[in-house]
C-alpha cells in the first residue's frame, strides 16, 4: 500500500508523491540537497490508490508539473490533501448512511401503506 507524502527538499522545492515509504525517500532527498523535511502524509482512503490522489491534488492545484507545483504555497497544497484524504471521504460516508437510512424509512412506508389501505376503502387508492 502506497502513502501520500509531501516533502520539501534543502533547495525548497516541493515533493507531491506516492511512496510505500516516505521516510526513506526523504532520506534520499535530504542526501541530494542537504536536509529535507516531510510536511505532511497519509494513507489514501479506501477504494482510492494513492497515485489518484496525487493525480487529483496536481489536478486541482493546476499544477503541471514539479516547476508548477513549486509555485503552489505548502499551505494550499495541505488543504487540497487534506480535503482528498480525509474531509471529502468521511462526507461521501455521511451521505451513504443517511441515504440508506432514508432508503429504510420509505420500505417500511411501502410496506405500510398495504395494510393502512385495507379492504373497505375502494380501489382507485390501492397500489
Amino acid at each position: 500500500m502506497k502513502i501520500v507524502a509531501l516533502i520539501e527538499d534543502g533547495q525548497g522545492h516541493l515533493h507531491l508523491l506516492a511512496s510505500r515509504s516516505p521516510d526513506l525517500v526523504r532520506r534520499d532527498l535530504s542526501a541530494r540537497t542537504g536536509t529535507a523535511t516531510l510536511l505532511w502524509c497519509a494513507v489514501p482512503p479506501e477504494g482510492v490508490g494513492a497515485n489518484i490522489i496525487v493525480a487529483e491534488a496536481t489536478q486541482r492545484l493546476g499544477a503541471n508539473g514539479p516547476a508548477a507545483l513549486a509555485m503552489v504555497p505548502a499551505d494550499r497544497i495541505m488543504a487540497v490533501l487534506i480535503a482528498l484524504c480525509i474531509t471529502e471521504p468521511r462526507r461521501r460516508a455521511r451521505w451513504r448512511g443517511l441515504r440508506q437510512w432514508r432508503r429504510g424509512i420509505a420500505q417500511w412506508f411501502r410496506q405500510t401503506r398495504r395494510h393502512r389501505l385495507g379492504a373497505g376503502q375502494s380501489d382507485s387508492l390501492r397500489v
